[in-house]
């Protein structure tokens, strides 16, 4: 446990299950603490992102450091099917974006329709002509027929895909008997006729 020695009692505020916090001084991560005024006034969007006077800032718990982003004062986050508060898409006037809070980036997506854009969970998504994990574009994956999963896999008409940390078709997944699998003694978390996954990856070739 760290003890902070100077704070402002009277502004200060805990956010997202007391993970961060902030006061007239600055913001609070855990054992971490980074100067800006008027903190206490932020609103958290998310986790990390916090809006000042209508103004962005992305805050990274992991080094205390605050970056200002260029967004427009409309930007809103899109509302998602499930989400577990470490991914997230944000959509303004003109663009979507994406937030990842593990590595503190906030990044445009490219070729992107605005008004057919679809978030499923924070991390797969897409619009009427491309399927997206966070912000990159998924090779073959048909946006009609796509269904996301639960453990980090996705599903077309015709092929089977992993969210990477760049996204991939799985080309010997067989589509017909694939399902993915929340809890295995073996470690796996996804199987088919032909054998097991993990993490997008056929690990076994034979079930028993």
């Amino acid at each position: 446990m760290k003890t902070f020695k100077e704070f402002d009692f009277a502004p200060f505020k805990s956010h997202y299950a007391q993970t961060m916090a902030a006061d007239s001084r600055g913001f609070y991560f855990h054992k971490e603490f980074a100067n800006f005024q008027d903190a206490h006034l932020a609103e958290f969007l998310t986790p990390f992102l916090a809006r000042v006077k209508k103004k962005f800032y992305l805050i990274s718990g992991g080094d205390a450091s605050i970056k200002a982003l260029d967004l427009e004062a409309s930007t809103r986050m899109i509302e998602h099917q499930r989400t577990d508060n470490s991914h997230h898409y944000f959509n303004s006037e003109n663009t979507i974006y994406h937030q990842n809070n593990f590595l503190a980036e906030f990044k445009r997506l490219e070729s992107v329709n605005l008004s057919k854009f679809e978030s499923f969970d924070g991390y797969w998504a897409r619009d009427d002509q491309r399927v997206y994990v966070r912000d990159q574009i998924v090779p073959e994956a048909d946006p009609k027929s796509f269904k996301n999963g639960y453990v980090g896999y996705g599903t077309d008409a015709n092929f089977v895909f992993w969210l990477g940390p760049k996204p991939f078709k799985i080309a010997n997944a067989d589509l017909k008997s694939f399902k993915e699998l929340e809890s295995s003694e073996d470690g796996y978390d996804a199987e088919d006729k032909k054998g097991a996954f993990i993490g997008g990856k056929r690990v076994s070739k034979d079930k028993n």
